[in-house]
């Protein structure tokens, strides 16, 4: 098992284009994804490989990097980063999801209640 193991790594990082690893192609793909998703002009936050995080709005996709305008030192900059360059990309301003709004509502709905009720029975 520990043979078959060493032997497919081997091949994988044999096989890999430029010493790239699958699971970096991987990680790649997935940013592209991400930000092709993203609408622009979206609230972003931008981690690269090399632990610095930016936090901007998306300017522009491209096809083998992205741009963010982020405030640096108290002073506006556009910063191109390659995808090769980036961790991950997460938008900051999502919107709430179906069941958080059906929840949301229930309580408000059920404190209305309880205060109606209360009224009610005083």
């Amino acid at each position: 098992m520990k043979i078959r193991t060493l032997a497919l790594s081997l091949a994988l990082a044999t096989a890999s284009p430029q010493g790239v690893w699958p699971s970096d192609l991987e990680r790649t793909s997935r940013v592209i994804e991400t930000a092709l998703a993203l609408p622009p002009d979206s609230p972003v936050v931008v981690k690269t490989r090399t632990k610095a995080a930016y936090r901007g709005r998306l300017l522009a996709v491209t096809d083998s990097h992205i741009t963010v305008r982020t405030l640096q030192s108290g002073a506006i900059a556009d910063l191109t980063l390659p995808y090769a360059d980036i961790h991950s990309i997460k938008r900051t301003d999502k919107p709430m999801s179906p069941a958080k709004v059906v929840l949301l509502t229930l309580g408000v709905l059920y404190g209305i209640g309880v205060i109606v009720g209360a009224a009610i029975n005083h």
